[in-house]
């Protein structure tokens, strides 16, 4: 995320952020920093989403990033995860060991679903509900 992004987001959710305390259900901040050294406020979010930014992060850094997303949800609360998995492999590349693809083009990963929820249990998280999109690539 860059800082217009972050200008973005704030002018479309409706502008200042509130003050954390009269925040359930509104967004309390916008926060523009990396995920290898973002640690959200403990049991602080009601809902925590990430989508399609784990790709570029390493395995440690993405079981880091879960555990203290973990511990930053408030009793009740929800991570939503969503980025891209692989289920078969297809075409002349094959899986690095046996847990993911390179994307050589943008330095992304693609992990396969059993690695992915392997380093979602690590964090200290259960999965309670999963989907996919099936699609075709």
């Amino acid at each position: 995320m860059t800082q217009p992004h972050l200008e973005q987001a704030r002018a479309s959710l409706g502008g200042e952020p509130v003050p954390p305390a009269a925040a359930r259900g509104l967004v309390s901040s916008f926060i523009c920093q990396d995920l290898q050294s973002f640690v959200p406020v403990r049991a602080s979010y009601d809902l925590i989403w990430i989508q399609w930014t784990t790709m570029y992060l390493t395995d440690s850094d993405l079981r880091r990033l879960l555990a203290d997303c973990q511990r930053a949800l408030a009793p009740g609360g929800l991570l939503i995860l969503k980025d891209n998995v692989i289920d078969v492999v297809r075409g002349p590349k094959g899986l690095v060991d046996g847990r993911y693809m390179v994307d050589e083009q943008d330095a992304s990963v693609s992990r396969t679903r059993d690695h992915l929820l392997e380093l979602v249990g690590q964090a200290g998280l259960s999965v309670v509900a999963s989907t996919d999109a099936n699609l075709e690539s």
